[in-house]
């Protein structure tokens, strides 16, 4: 399994280590690229169906396990920037 350092979005590093565009992903889960920068500056929680979940693991060639933990600490950042705006 990955480590992930969380001071950096773990979402979107692993994306660029697979050479990946917001866009491609986007694409390829019927999301706007809008919504995937969203997860990526810890300004929306990902909401994805189970075959969009299972997709994205294909595409980040990663465990549903890493997926979850990376949903999970992407939730964490946005709902502790909407506690503390100013941070």
């Amino acid at each position: 399994m990955t480590q992930f350092n969380f001071e950096e979005n773990p979402f979107m590093l692993l994306r660029e280590r697979r050479g990946l565009t917001q866009r491609e992903i986007a694409q390829s889960l019927n999301l706007t690229d809008q919504t995937v920068s969203n997860w990526e500056n810890f300004r929306n929680e990902p909401k994805l169906t189970i075959p969009q979940t299972l997709k994205l693991c294909q595409i980040l060639q990663c465990s549903l396990e890493e997926l979850a933990t990376i949903a999970e600490e992407i939730s964490r950042q946005v709902k502790s920037r909407r506690q503390n705006p100013n941070q």
